[in-house]
């Protein structure tokens, strides 16, 4: 679990990529991919709780309103990352960014190296689930 900060993506990389070099992945370019993706979804998360610019006292923080999960599971050909968070708020990329803009593509990078990424709501619980699908690089022999 994630207090959702913004020191919060910081982390959420560094878990990421320390699973990713624990399960014995050692493709750099994989691993910066997934931590893009982690990096991402956890900072659409912070912003659905409203969190960004704005943080609430610490009694706040501790409630499960302000927390933010992420989970890695690996697959017979890919790696999915799920970020929960308790807000219902689907993330929505915008339908334009400008040119000189600084934020606003996460969602546009995340769906270009991602083979599948979506959202789904659970059962009784508050909030959503968004994931990213990344496939593994393929290992050539000799490698």
């Amino acid at each position: 679990m994630l207090v959702a900060l913004p020191s919060a993506v910081w982390i959420g990389r560094a878990h990421t990529a320390a699973v990713l070099r624990g399960w014995g992945h050692r493709a750099a370019a994989f691993i910066e991919d997934a931590q893009l993706i982690a990096s991402e979804l956890i900072t659409n998360s912070i912003q659905a709780l409203g969190y960004a610019d704005n943080p609430p006292a610490t009694r706040t923080l501790l409630a499960k309103d302000s927390l933010i999960r992420i989970t890695l599971s690996e697959h017979h050909d890919s790696l999915t990352i799920n970020v929960w968070d308790s807000h219902p708020r689907l993330p929505e990329p915008p339908t334009e960014v400008p040119f000189e803009a600084e934020s606003g593509r996460g969602l546009f990078i995340v769906r270009s190296i991602a083979k599948e990424t979506g959202y789904h709501y659970s059962d009784g619980a508050p909030g959503k689930t968004v994931f990213a699908t990344l496939p593994f690089p393929r290992v050539f022999a000799g490698e």
